[in-house]
C-alpha cells in the first residue's frame, strides 16, 4: 500500500512538473522497497526483478528532467506493485 501511495505521488509530481518532488518520493519508495525486496516471498521473484527495473527506469527518467516519461514510468511501476501484491497473496501474506 505504501508503495502505491508513493508511486502515485511520483505520478502527480510529474504531472505538475515537480521533478524534485518526484525524486523525493522515489527515494522514499526505494527505502521501503530495499527493506522488503530481499525477504520471502519477494526475494528473487520475477515480479521483484521487474519492479527493480521499473524503479531504475524511474530514476533515469527523473534524472533526464522530462516529466511525461516520468509519469509513464510511474504508472508502469504502479502495475508492478500489483504484480508484487499477487506474489504476496499467493503466499498467504499481506502486501506492503
Amino acid at each position: 500500500m505504501q508503495l502505491d501511495v508513493l508511486l502515485r505521488e511520483i505520478d502527480l509530481a510529474a504531472v505538475a512538473g515537480d521533478l524534485p518532488g518526484a525524486r523525493s518520493a522515489l527515494e522514499r519508495t526505494n527505502a521501503i522497497w530495499g527493506s522488503i525486496s530481499t525477504k520471502p516471498p519477494l526475494r528473487g521473484s520475477p515480479a521483484a526483478r521487474t519492479f527493480d527495473r521499473q524503479l531504475a527506469d524511474l530514476d533515469r527518467r527523473i534524472a533526464a528532467g522530462r516529466p511525461q516519461p516520468v509519469q509513464r514510468s510511474a504508472l508502469a511501476a504502479l502495475e508492478g506493485v500489483d504484480a508484487l501484491e499477487v506474489v504476496f497473496e499467493s503466499r498467504g501474506k499481506s502486501a506492503p
